[in-house]
């Protein structure tokens, strides 16, 4: 398979991520949505992956753990809510 860009990645795992975030939401983290979970796994796990294949991107996805995610969410909003952007 040929794929040409991280949007078009993205599309392709988007139901995965869906599933995910459905799970996710029934454990009471209603705020964490499919765009959250991507990018967790691309800035920690797939960040310096090589040659990942689909079905192992898919299996990260599915086998993530919410807590972490949440963290990760969290810390990130913490990051932008100290820095001032002026652009």
């Amino acid at each position: 398979m040929n794929i040409q860009s991280l949007e078009e990645l993205f599309k392709l795992v988007r139901p995965s991520l869906l599933v995910k975030c459905d799970e996710i939401k029934r454990k009471g983290y209603s705020y964490i949505n499919e765009n959250d979970i991507w990018n967790y796994l691309e800035e920690t796990k797939w960040q310096n992956a090589k040659q990942l294949e689909l079905y192992q991107m898919v299996s990260d996805i599915l086998n993530a753990d919410e807590v972490l995610i949440d963290s990760y969410l969290k810390k990130q909003i913490e990051i932008k809510k100290r820095n001032i952007y002026f652009e």
